[in-house]
C-alpha cells in the first residue's frame, strides 16, 4: 500500500514539474516573441517618421525653392 501511494505521488509530482516546465518554456517564448514585435513595431515607426518627414521637407523645399529661382531669375531680367 505505501509503494502504491509513492509511485502515486511520484507519478503526480513528476507530471507537476512537466507542466509547469512546459508552462515556463511557452511563457519565455511568448516573452521572446513580444520583444520582438515590440522591437517592429519600433523600427516600422521610426522607418515611417523619418519616411514622412522626408517626403514632406522634399515637397516643400522642392516648390519653395522653384518658385524663390523663378522670381529671382526674374529680379536680374
Amino acid at each position: 500500500m505505501a509503494i502504491d501511494s509513492l509511485q502515486a505521488a511520484t507519478h503526480a509530482a513528476v507530471k507537476l514539474q512537466n507542466m509547469y516546465r512546459s508552462f515556463r518554456d511557452r511563457r519565455k517564448l511568448a516573452d521572446t516573441l513580444i520583444a520582438e514585435l515590440w522591437g517592429h513595431a519600433i523600427d516600422f515607426a521610426i522607418l515611417n517618421i523619418s519616411t514622412t518627414f522626408f517626403f514632406e521637407c522634399l515637397n516643400e523645399r522642392s516648390s519653395n525653392t522653384r518658385w524663390t529661382r523663378i522670381g529671382f531669375n526674374a529680379s536680374m531680367v
